[in-house]
């Protein structure tokens, strides 16, 4: 619970079924059980299942299967997509195994680690929309007029946002002067529908968006809804930064458990420091 300058008013520890407030006994325990959570929360299901399970997967395995060497789309993507197959091999063997790194590292058992990959898994799939807000999403918007120092991220995050949806938007273009040349390109669509397959809030290259034609009580998809090419920057740009910021910010847990006071994967009754 924060007040109106985000400031931490209390916190609720459901283990202990317990509404700790700064003060109470349970103070410095229910802040170590919440950093303790959320670490292991963020590692799991943000990082490691969302960006490199989820998304990074879905672009690079689209990008080999549908897109030649040469095709100027997969040139793009390339820097972005580069050793992402040997990444995810290597999580999948150090991090995703029963009685791997993590799943030592976590108090999780091997049925709750299973759980929370699956629930994880389904979560990025339906929520993901490459073509929606992204980064800066309409409930971090009124952030920006909290002033700088208050809301860095959600300012970087728009900058950054601005930065790659201009470079997308100029290579995208120097291919494409057309939204025709890039609906003809069987190429480009067969890579688009595979995204498709994997994310379902993403509509048809140069189509209404999911259920926007039904809002309008239309009944058939309008080609001309939405520009193929600004689809395409808008997608492309989302995975971008999704494979580029997003990880940066969900993947940096190395610098909260430097110190064993601070955060860690296991909570144990009364003790507030890891067990090394």
């Amino acid at each position: 619970f924060f007040d109106r300058r985000q400031r931490v008013l209390a916190i609720w520890w459901s283990h202990g079924r317990v509404l700790a407030k700064p003060g109470s006994p349970e103070w410095l325990h229910a802040k170590w059980v919440f950093r303790c959570s959320l670490l292991t929360g963020v590692t799991l299901k943000d990082h490691l299942t969302t960006t490199h399970l989820v998304i990074a997967n879905a672009l690079v395995t689209s990008t080999r299967e549908h897109l030649k060497p040469a095709h100027p789309l997969r040139r793009l993507l390339k820097p972005f997509t580069y050793r992402t197959v040997a990444v995810n091999r290597g999580a999948r063997a150090l991090l995703c195994q029963e009685l791997s790194l993590l799943h030592r590292t976590v108090a999780l058992d091997a049925q709750g680690l299973r759980a929370g990959f699956n629930a994880s898994i389904r979560a990025a799939r339906a929520g993901f929309d490459p073509l929606g807000p992204g980064l800066l999403d309409d409930a971090a918007t009124p952030l920006l007029d909290e002033g700088e120092a208050r809301t860095p991220f959600a300012r970087d995050a728009a900058r950054f946002r601005a930065v790659v949806e201009r470079f997308v938007d100029r290579y995208v273009r120097a291919y494409y002067t057309n939204d025709d040349i890039l609906l003809a390109d069987a190429q480009a669509r067969t890579f688009w529908q595979s995204l498709r397959t994997s994310f379902p809030r993403i509509p048809e290259l140069g189509g209404p968006a999911r259920g926007e034609g039904a809002r309008n009580g239309e009944g058939r998809k309008r080609r001309d809804a939405h520009k193929a090419r600004d689809m395409l920057v808008k997608a492309l740009s989302s995975f971008v930064l999704h494979v580029t910021a997003v990880h940066k910010h969900v993947g940096a847990a190395g610098e909260y458990v430097a110190d064993p006071r601070y955060a860690a994967g296991k909570i144990r009754a009364g003790v507030e420091v890891a067990d090394v």
